[in-house]
């Protein structure tokens, strides 16, 4: 079978062509409802297009849809809910999980008769009894209060009686969940890819492909576009196919492969200076988020402080050090972990 190839094809076509159980992971964004105007506008048939996903699918493979429902007459037209329903009824597939992509909709959009819609649905669908692979530490985001010390975590039993609460130490990172995160700058990502009417984030796609799929195995795109699956593949050591029945867009996924590469944004930093590592957003980054220094934010105020002087944490003067107040440190008393920093405030806010 080739692979790490662009398509211009009818994807049924082009499916139908291919032996079954040949692909590892299929992610694609369908045009749904026809809520958007395409080069070759025609009517999209889910029905058969997931009869022959699930055919090329290996068993214990996933196929990825990121969809969503048009509103008329101030209904929804219920297009993923009736393909969830048909795709697992009637086809084979079962709904792994419904991930919603929080999208972050336009602050003052026009509609004043119905809520701004801020998501679109991700649904993952799984080909078997069990998956083949699942590694969700690609997509591992900062905890908000990762490596302190809190007092919770009392679970109900199912007997309705609780746990009690206990002291927990919260890892430095954690599982997005079912809401992600990725921001409404889909376009705004690549002058390439803006050319498409409708994209999806790259982040999205590349935690898709990491989670579902493991490096030089071969990804599927029925719906390519603009290209962002299949170049989330290529970046990520996998091999891809992208099908399209539009040639424009196939030109759009070349270019983009050609010149563009998707990168994961560190979400950890270790500072050169004080040795610790910590999250990215304490270091200058770019407008993209990648950090363009070796040394936290911190460390690159002190170095600026002279010898015998302090920086305020309140007002933010500097100030000689027998103007301050130093609160102390506190401690657990069972663990022996710090509970709060060392905070340096001037004589002078501490009174007011």
């Amino acid at each position: 079978m080739e692979t790490n190839v662009l398509v211009t094809s009818d994807n049924l076509e082009y499916l139908r062509g291919l032996e079954a159980e040949t692909i590892d992971m299929v992610l694609t964004s369908p045009p749904y409802d026809a809520l958007r105007t395409y080069e070759k506008s025609a009517s999209v048939d889910l029905h058969s297009l997931g009869k022959e996903l699930h055919r090329v699918l290996k068993n214990g493979s996933f196929c990825v849809m990121v969809i969503n429902d048009q509103t008329k007459d101030y209904g929804k037209s219920l297009t993923s809910f009736r393909t969830t329903i048909d795709w697992c009824d009637n086809i084979g597939f079962k709904l792994f999980e419904c991930v919603i992509y929080n999208r972050q909709g336009t602050e003052g959009a026009w509609w004043k008769g119905r809520f701004r819609v801020d998501h679109e649905y991700v649904l993952i669908f799984l080909k078997g009894s069990r998956p083949r692979f699942f590694d969700k530490e690609p997509l591992k985001i900062p905890s908000k209060h990762g490596g302190r010390t809190l007092t919770g975590a009392n679970i109900r039993n199912s007997d309705g009686t609780r746990s009690g609460s206990r002291q927990v130490l919260i890892n430095e990172l954690k599982c997005p969940g079912t809401v992600m995160d990725f921001g409404n700058t889909c376009g705004g990502e690549s002058k390439i890819k803006s050319q498409h009417p409708a994209v999806f984030p790259n982040r999205l796609a590349l935690d898709m492909v990491e989670c579902f799929s493991r490096p030089n195995e071969i990804v599927l795109d029925p719906f390519n576009g603009s290209g962002t699956t299949t170049l989330a593949a290529q970046s990520s050591g996998r091999r891809y196919v992208g099908i399209d029945i539009s040639k424009e867009y196939t030109k759009i996924a070349q270019e983009r492969h050609e010149k563009e590469y998707i990168f994961r944004i560190p979400l950890q930093v270790t500072c050169s200076i004080c040795e610790v590592s910590k999250p990215t957003a304490e270091f200058e980054c770019d407008n993209k988020g990648f950090p363009i220094t070796r040394f936290c934010q911190n460390c690159s105020e002190a170095a600026l402080i002279p010898d015998g002087e302090e920086k305020c944490v309140s007002c933010k003067q500097i100030l000689p050090e027998n103007h301050f107040f130093h609160y102390p440190l506190r401690f657990d008393e069972i663990t022996g972990l710090r509970l709060s920093s060392k905070k340096k405030i001037c004589l002078t806010c501490k009174e007011s």
